[in-house]
């Protein structure tokens, strides 16, 4: 129930927030605030490092999602994923426009199922922090399945979900 699940969440935020303080208490603002910076920065060069050691080139995949119970159309979810150095570009251009249905899903969303994806294909001794987002970019179409304009239904995209990360996969 979204009741429960909010209260779930605020309850994660507070324990969260209770452990924070605590570690600013141990050690300080700012030398916690310069450790943390620190530690965002190293995890940034060893994905930077890990990307790098990827070839060159754009790859491509598309993957459909059968329909949205409401139109009887096929729905593309388009991947690109182009690397360059150590910089990965993710490229939703080519996914189906919003539909009706109830499957739409958020750029957050698709963000997040993209930056899942490549921790997947990375180290696991890299630190799983927000650094390794940074050597990563998007370009995700407005108005599309996964970006849609409000008001656009979106409880159940977790169905489109499960298609991004075929198709994030599968480029």
């Amino acid at each position: 129930n979204l009741l429960g699940d909010l209260r779930a969440q605020l309850s994660a935020i507070h324990i969260g927030e209770r452990g924070f303080y605590e570690l600013v208490e141990r050690w300080g603002k700012a030398p916690l605030l310069e450790s943390l910076t620190d530690l965002m920065a190293y995890t940034e060069r060893l994905a930077r490092a890990e990307i790098a050691q990827w070839p060159d080139g754009r790859y491509e995949f598309v993957d459909d999602i059968d329909d949205d119970g409401m139109d009887p159309d096929p729905i593309p979810i388009a991947v690109t994923a182009t690397v360059s150095g150590d910089s990965l570009e993710i490229d939703f251009t080519g996914t189906a426009p919003q539909v009706r249905g109830a499957i739409n899903a958020t750029g957050s969303f698709a963000k997040s199922a993209a930056y899942a994806c490549v921790r997947a294909l990375m180290s696991s001794g890299i630190p799983n922090n927000g650094g390794y987002f940074r050597p990563i970019s998007f370009k995700i179409p407005s108005r599309s399945v996964i970006n849609p304009d409000l008001p656009s239904a979106v409880a159940a995209r977790g169905l489109t979900g499960f298609r991004l990360t075929t198709a994030i996969m599968g480029a």
